[in-house]
């Protein structure tokens, strides 16, 4: 394996495939969303130190193409080619403690206690900011060696489609639908001349304003979905010579749902034939650390329908608040669940009544389910803003945000009505109380989610409770939000006002709640005025530390 990594008997440098997904957090709040810089970072590969000893690092730099680098600087999943140093330059340090006492200090690398793990070692690779660039950390999600991207389609090449009738506005059916555009090659069989490529446009009709430029054009439209070709008529584009061939040179087909697969799902690539060779090649076992994402289905006709009227208001522009409403929604590769438009809003200084300003505030759609709620990631919001700052007016400032939460927790006694399930009972008025609260439609008091400016009443919880199936009564409700502890964070009792002694909690417009804790318990009939517990320490702290790490314990060796 270090044979061919550095090179093999071919004598030129291999090249090495590495898969990276750097880890995608959600910006902070009112965070300015822009275009992300490349991340200044080297990788680096382990050689053999001038002492023969430790460890030093030869500077790999990766291939600098779009199709070579497609991490784009490592601000998104993709994969990246290292070229590779010569095999006596690839190097590892053994795992002997006896050996290499100094493994895992300064620069060298850790030791590996796995035998299996040990014996498959070949060198190791670092990757780290460049120094001098500011740049502290890098976090990364995933990373691994001899990484390909793989997408749901199939490569379909030298079908003969028909042969031309010699008539105008001709159609052809392609093999397949979903054809991806940019990779479709059209050929047309020339009288005496064979094969010639055409080329795809968008619209015959507006091929050219010169007419003779226009009749004369070897061109053809595309309905990419369908999976259909359409000839001009003769004025307006070229007519395929009469018994002349068509022929699909080159086309990728596919996409959709169904290749969003979770992970482990691809066990192998299957064995195939070389086109116009007899070599075949073996299946090849491979791994899927990750789940595959981003196929969507085309749109319905139905759908389509119910968007036309949308369509025909805001004619891909933003003007109205409705028109960025109605854009956002739209967005391709992004399943936005909910937007609200905060016109003259200025998130950074959480400030209304700023002339030229539109915020537009999404969250990602999800089914209803605990805490935490949907929250919108970099690479969300970024896709919305791009979407909506092509269409946005140019003295209009656009801002795309999430949304602030507030966390609140409740406590509820009930009394259960004879012949009913406890559990089912206290079950139901906790789920009851996650839809009443949840931003998504179709949950929420109106069914689009809680709304913005709304505040949280006790009494409006309470309503929601007593339709619970099997609650006799409320017998109290207690409100708790974020507060302090002994220094820590912990929940704190919501004070109840002096008119009629109910609780409130008042949202800022920007502000959505968020249930992190319900304790439900049944009480009997005449249990008193409150018999809602007045502490929620039976539950989990959703407040408690998560960042400690886990250092696992080294054995001394004499």
């Amino acid at each position: 394996a270090r044979h061919a990594l550095g090179g093999g008997d071919s004598g030129g440098g291999a090249l090495l495939s590495v898969g990276v997904v750097p880890a995608i957090t959600a910006p902070a709040l009112f965070e300015e969303i822009g275009p992300r810089a490349r991340v200044p970072a080297m990788w680096e590969i382990v050689t053999r130190a001038a002492n023969g000893i430790d460890a030093d690092y030869l500077t790999l730099e990766p291939l600098p193409g779009e199709a070579d680098d497609t991490t784009a600087g490592l601000t998104r999943p993709g994969v990246l080619r290292l070229p590779m140093p010569d095999e006596a330059l690839i190097w590892a340090p053994s795992n002997d403690v006896g050996e290499n006492p100094r493994a895992g200090v300064g620069d060298n690398p850790p030791r590996l206690d796995d035998p299996e793990r040990a014996a498959r070692l070949i060198g190791w690779l670092r990757l780290r900011p460049r120094p001098g660039s500011g740049v502290d950390s890098l976090r990364l999600a995933w990373v691994g060696v001899n990484a390909v991207e793989v997408d749901q389609r199939s490569t379909l090449s030298g079908r003969v489609l028909g042969v031309s009738s010699g008539a105008g506005d001709q159609v052809f059916q392609l093999p397949a639908g979903a054809v991806e555009a940019a990779s479709l090659r059209i050929e047309v069989e020339q009288p005496g001349q064979g094969y010639r490529a055409w080329t795809r446009v968008d619209e015959l009709a507006a091929l050219s304003a010169n007419p003779v430029v226009a009749r004369e054009a070897t061109a053809f439209e595309l309905d990419a979905e369908a999976g259909t070709l359409r000839f001009g008529d003769g004025v307006r584009g070229r007519v395929p010579e009469r018994q002349m061939r068509i022929r699909l040179a080159h086309g990728r087909f596919g996409g959709g749902r169904a290749g969003n697969l979770p992970a482990g799902s691809l066990a192998e690539v299957a064995g195939a034939r070389l086109v116009g060779s007899r070599r075949t090649l073996p299946a090849i076992k491979v791994l899927q650390p990750l789940p595959t994402s981003g196929g969507e289905d085309a749109e319905s006709l139905a759908a389509a329908e119910r968007r036309i009227p949308a369509l025909l208001r805001h004619r891909e522009r933003a003007v109205t608040a409705e028109d960025y409403r109605c854009l956002a929604l739209e967005v391709p590769g992004a399943e936005v669940g909910r937007v609200d438009v905060l016109p003259r809003f200025k998130p950074r200084e959480r400030r209304f009544d700023v002339p030229g300003v539109v915020s537009v505030m999404v969250l990602p759609a999800r089914a209803l389910g605990p805490a935490p709620n949907p929250r919108p990631d970099r690479p969300f919001i970024e896709r919305v803003h791009a979407h909506l700052a092509a269409r946005t007016p140019l003295a209009t400032e656009c801002y795309v945000i999430g949304c602030e939460y507030v966390a609140i927790g409740l406590a509820v006694a009930v009394v259960i009505r004879d012949g009913f399930a406890r559990e089912a009972v206290l079950f139901e008025v906790r789920e009851n109380l996650r839809r009443l609260l949840w931003p998504l439609p179709p949950h929420g008091p109106g069914g689009a989610g809680w709304p913005l400016r709304r505040a949280v009443r006790e009494r409006e919880l309470e309503v929601e409770i007593s339709r619970v199936a099997g609650v006799a009564e409320v017998a109290g409700l207690n409100l708790f939000e974020r507060g302090e502890s002994d220094g820590k964070p912990a929940w704190r009792l919501l004070t109840r006002n002096t008119v009629d002694a109910s609780q409130q909690l008042d949202l800022s417009p920007w502000q959505l709640p968020e249930l992190l804790g319900v304790l439900v318990v049944d009480v009997a009939p005449g249990s008193g005025a409150n018999a809602a517990p007045s502490s929620l320490a039976a539950l989990p702290n959703p407040f408690a530390d998560d960042s400690a790490v886990a250092v696992p314990v080294v054995p001394e060796v004499c």
